[in-house]
C-alpha cells in the first residue's frame, strides 16, 4: 500500500451531508476526541494513534462496566481499555465535555497528523446515535482523514452491534480506507460475525491461552493469535504485517484473537463466558 510522504493541506473539518439527523448532530457536537502523533505504547509502537471519549462506547458492549452473569451493562465502570495506566489517564482526561478536541478539530488533527500508519480509538468508539447507529457520514469522513484519501494505512475496532445498517457502513468505511474490525467475544462470537457478515473484518477478544490459531471444525474459518501478543515475538501495532498489520487488511479470511490479560482478565473471561452461551448452537 503506497505511503503518503507529502504533506497535505488541512481540509475543511466536516459533519458530513446536511441531512444528517438532528440526533447526529448533537452526538458529534458533544463529541471530544485527541490524537497522538507518535504513541508511547510498547504494544502498539510509534504510530499515529486516536482516542474517543467514553460516551462513544456502546452499552450493549459485554465489557461495559463490571461483567455480570446476565451480561447486562452496570455503567459503572469504563471497558477494557481501562486496565492500562497510560491508556486509562490519556482516556479519562476526555471525559470532560471541555477537554480534548470536538469533532471538527478532531478531524483536522487526524488529517494533518503524519505517519504511514495510524490506529483511530485505541480508547473509545464510533460516533453513535442514541439507538446505536453508527453515524455513516461521520465514518467517511473519518476513514478519508485518517487514510488520507487512501494513502495512509489506517484502522481500528468497534463494539456497536452488528445491525445491518451498521455492517454497510463498516464495509463503506474499509472502502474508504480505513478498516474497522468488529469486535467479537470468543470463538463462537467471531465464526458466527464470519458466517453471517462476509466482508466485514472481525477481531475477537479471546482465552488467555488461546493457541497460536483456532480453526472451526468443518469450515475453515479461523482466528490468528496477534503477532504482538505472541511471546518473544517483538512484533508491535506499527511493525506488524511489514507495515500493513493484520488488523488493517479488510479483505482478510480470518480473525484475528487478543487473548485476555492483565487486571481485567475475569471480566474479560465472564463476558466472553456470556456471549458463547448466548451463542449456543454456533460450533467453534
Amino acid at each position: 500500500m503506497p505511503v503518503n510522504t507529502t504533506p497535505r493541506p488541512v481540509a475543511a473539518p466536516v459533519y458530513g451531508p446536511v441531512n444528517v439527523t438532528p440526533d447526529a448532530r448533537r452526538v458529534l457536537a458533544a463529541f471530544r476526541g485527541s490524537v497522538q502523533p507518535a504513541s508511547g505504547n510498547a504494544k502498539t509502537g510509534p504510530m499515529v494513534t486516536t482516542y474517543s471519549s467514553p460516551a462513544t462506547c456502546p452499552t450493549t458492549c459485554p465489557m461495559y462496566g463490571p461483567a455480570r452473569p446476565d451480561g447486562r451493562a452496570s455503567g459503572k465502570a469504563p471497558c477494557y481499555a481501562a486496565a492500562g495506566f497510560h491508556t486509562r489517564t490519556a482516556w479519562n482526561r476526555l471525559a470532560s465535555p471541555d477537554a480534548g478536541a470536538a469533532w471538527p478539530a478532531y478531524l483536522a488533527r487526524v488529517r494533518a497528523s503524519k505517519g504511514p500508519r495510524v490506529r483511530v480509538n485505541v480508547a473509545g468508539d464510533l460516533p453513535a446515535t442514541p439507538d446505536g447507529a453508527i453515524i455513516a457520514p461521520a465514518l467517511m469522513a473519518l476513514a478519508r482523514a485518517a487514510s488520507h484519501d487512501g494513502s495512509r494505512v489506517a484502522f481500528g475496532y468497534t463494539h456497536h452491534a452488528r445491525t445491518p445498517a451498521n455492517l454497510r457502513t463498516l464495509r463503506a468505511a474499509a472502502a474508504r480506507g480505513l478498516t474497522v474490525n468488529a469486535s467479537a467475544d470468543g470463538a463462537a462470537d467471531a465464526f458466527a460475525v464470519m458466517a453471517g457478515a462476509p466482508g466485514v473484518p472481525v477481531a475477537a477478544t479471546m482465552p488467555a491461552d488461546m493457541p497460536a490459531v483456532v480453526r472451526e471444525e468443518g469450515t475453515g474459518r479461523r482466528i490468528v493469535k496477534c503477532p504482538a501478543t505472541r511471546e518473544g515475538s517483538g512484533v508491535t501495532c506499527d511493525s506488524c504485517g511489514g507495515g500493513v498489520p493484520l488488523c488493517a487488511r479488510a479483505s482478510r479470511d480470518y480473525a484475528i484473537g487478543f487473548p485476555v490479560h492483565g487486571t481485567q482478565r475475569k471480566r474479560a473471561a465472564a463476558a466472553i463466558a456470556f456471549v458463547t452461551a448466548r451463542a449456543a448452537g454456533v460450533t467453534a
